[in-house]
C-alpha cells in the first residue's frame, strides 16, 4: 500500500515543507517542460527516490493503469489526429474512421503525454509515502485548516479503503464465495455486494471520525500543535538548492533553451554540446537531495 510508514530514512526525517516544495518543483517541471530528455530526467530522479525509500516495486505495480491510459491516449491520438509532417503509414479508407494517418509527431506527442502521466503519478505517490499526513496537517492547518484536514483525511482514507476491500473479499472467499466463476452478471452482483459492505464500513468510520473531531473541538479557538517541527540545516540546504532549481528551470523556459517542437515536424533533440551540459546541470540540481541523503547515511554508518 502506498501510504506513509515510518522507516527512519533520510526523506522521512525532512520537514514536510521541504518535501512539499521539492516535489512541487518537479511537478512544475513536468508541466512546463516539453523536451523528452528533460522529462526522462524527472522520471529518472523519481525512480531513484523510490529506490532510496525501498518502494520501487510498489510504484511499478501500482502504475499499471498509467500504462493502460497511455495506450488508450496513444490509440485515440493516432486515430483522430492527422497532424504531423512525417507520415509513417496511411491506411485505406475505414468505415466511420476514414483514412488513418500514423505520423512520427503523433507518436512522439503520445510518448510525452505518457511521461508526464508517469511523473505526476509518481510524485503524488512519493508525497503520500514520505510525508506523514499528521505532520502535514499540523503544518498546513495554520494557513488553511479546513482544506488541510480534508486533504489529510483523503490521503489516509483512500489507501485504507483499498486494504479494507481486499480484507472483505478474502473473508467472503473463506465463506465459500468464488469471484472467478459464473457468468459476467453473477460476478457483477457479487462485487456490488462487496461495495455495499465497504460503503457501510466507510460510513461508520466517517461517523466515528466526525465524533472524534467534534470531541477534540477542532476549529474552535486557537489551534494547538501536536508536532513541534522546525527546519534543520539539511532542510535549509535542500530548500536552497530547490530554489536554485526553480530559477534554473525558469531560465530554460524564458530563454527557450532546449526547446523542442513537435508539430508540424519534430526538431532535433540536441543542437549543441552545451545543451548536454545543461541537462547534466539539471540532473545534479534535482539529485542533490539524494546525494545529501547518501552522504548523511554513510556518515551515520561510519559512526
Amino acid at each position: 500500500m502506498y501510504y506513509c510508514k515510518e522507516k527512519n530514512n533520510f526523506f522521512q526525517g525532512l520537514h514536510p515543507l521541504t518535501l512539499t516544495i521539492y516535489y512541487l518543483t518537479m511537478l512544475i517541471g513536468a508541466l512546463v517542460f516539453q523536451h523528452p530528455f528533460q522529462l526522462l530526467i524527472l522520471l529518472g530522479v523519481i525512480a531513484i527516490n523510490f529506490y532510496n525509500i525501498k518502494s520501487t516495486k510498489i510504484w511499478l505495480s501500482s502504475a499499471k493503469f498509467i500504462f493502460i491510459m497511455f495506450f488508450i491516449t496513444t490509440v485515440v491520438n493516432v486515430v483522430f489526429n492527422d497532424l504531423g509532417g512525417t507520415r509513417l503509414y496511411i491506411s485505406p479508407s475505414i468505415p466511420v474512421l476514414g483514412i488513418v494517418i500514423v505520423s512520427l509527431e503523433n507518436i512522439i506527442f503520445s510518448l510525452i503525454v505518457g511521461l508526464r502521466l508517469l511523473i505526476i503519478y509518481g510524485l503524488f505517490m512519493l508525497y503520500n509515502i514520505t510525508v506523514n499526513p499528521d505532520k502535514a496537517l499540523s503544518l498546513w492547518a495554520r494557513v488553511m485548516p479546513n482544506s488541510s484536514l480534508l486533504i489529510s483525511l483523503t490521503t489516509k482514507t483512500l489507501p485504507s479503503l483499498k486494504a479494507r476491500l481486499q480484507r472483505i473479499k478474502e473473508i467472503q472467499q473463506v465463506r465459500g464465495v468464488d469471484y472467478n466463476e459464473g457468468s459476467l452478471l453473477k460476478k457483477i452482483v457479487q462485487r456490488i455486494a462487496l461495495i455495499k459492505i465497504l460503503l457501510y464500513s466507510a460510513l461508520e468510520d466517517s461517523f466515528n471520525i466526525g465524533q472524534s473531531i467534534q470531541g477534540r473541538a477542532y476549529g474552535i479557538g486557537k489551534r494547538s500543535c501536536y508536532h513541534n517541527m522546525k527546519l534543520y540545516s539539511k532542510d535549509w540546504i535542500i530548500l536552497s538548492t530547490t530554489f536554485a532549481t526553480v530559477l534554473f528551470m525558469l531560465y530554460l523556459v524564458v530563454t527557450q533553451t532546449l526547446s523542442f517542437q513537435i508539430y508540424p515536424r519534430t526538431t532535433v533533440l540536441i543542437n549543441s554540446p552545451s545543451e548536454i551540459k545543461i541537462l547534466f546541470g539539471l540532473v545534479l540540481l534535482l539529485l542533490f537531495p539524494q546525494l545529501l541523503g547518501w552522504r548523511c547515511s554513510k556518515s551515520e554508518d561510519s559512526q
